[in-house]
């Protein structure tokens, strides 16, 4: 190969590194999405569940207390 092959071949492997590169930067900024997204979703089923047990013992206290 002669110098021209090379340099040419390098610039080859320099373009393809910078759409790596950016490729998984958008990947990761899909996966931290993602996450939130799911983050909120446990947020969510969490902050309810603790609403309907409370819900669920606000009869049975009142009971005791009359």
């Amino acid at each position: 190969m002669d110098s021209s092959s090379l340099v040419e071949r390098l610039r080859t492997l320099e373009r393809e590194k910078a759409a790596l590169l950016e490729e998984n930067g958008n990947q990761r900024l899909r996966f931290e999405r993602c996450l939130n997204d799911v983050t909120s979703h446990v947020i969510q089923v969490l902050l309810a569940q603790k609403v309907r047990k409370e819900l669920c013992f606000i009869p049975f206290t009142r009971h005791i207390c009359s």
